[in-house]
């Protein structure tokens, strides 16, 4: 598939983080609620509001968070999608199209894989092509902060949908690929 990319996929939970008009910033997660068990800490709080976003409407982004599931990863966030931009809810656009605002955000860097502890950063998902693969996912080996890749389509098939759950909009255009751990030997 032409169109089709890998994104690192990290060990986190799952974080739509939510930005209001008046730059108030709440993270929610999967289950449609705030997370409960994590606060933001107000030096991550100040490099979300350091992001290059429009002011003065909803943004909303996509995005794992990185503190509970592992010990050498805190108040992390890594982020993969747009879904509301300067007030405009994103319904049509494809993932390249969306995507393409994490670049307006200013440098958000690479995910590090040589790094033993990282805390308090924000990173943004890299498009890897298909010649990248594979050095990639023998890099990933041994880091437990890194679950694998998820492989997405970024052309027509990849348009975001009107829907009450994010899981609606992500099964015609992407995979999650994880590695081998103690309980999924595939």
């Amino acid at each position: 598939m032409p169109d089709a990319v890998a994104q690192l996929k990290i060990n986190g939970q799952r974080n739509v983080i939510y930005i209001s008009p008046e730059d108030k910033i709440e993270l929610w997660g999967r289950h449609l609620e705030k997370h409960r068990s994590y606060t933001i800490t107000p030096d991550l709080e100040a490099k979300v509001r350091a992001l290059n976003y429009p002011r003065g409407k909803w943004n909303v982004f996509d995005s794992e968070l990185l503190h509970l599931k592992t010990s050498n990863v805190k108040n992390t966030i890594y982020l993969f999608d747009v879904l509301v931009w300067d007030g405009e809810y994103l319904i049509g656009d494809t993932y390249k199209e969306r995507y393409g605002l994490l670049s307006q955000l200013g440098d958000l860097g690479a995910f590090p894989l040589d790094r033993v502890a990282i805390d308090g950063m924000i990173y943004g998902a890299q498009n890897l092509v298909s010649a990248e693969w594979a050095g990639t996912w023998q890099a990933i080996a041994n880091n437990s902060a890194v679950e694998g890749f998820v492989l997405k389509r970024t052309g027509a098939v990849s348009r975001l949908q009107q829907a009450g759950r994010s899981e609606i909009n992500n099964s015609g255009f992407m995979c999650r690929v994880r590695k081998p751990f103690k309980n999924a030997q595939f």
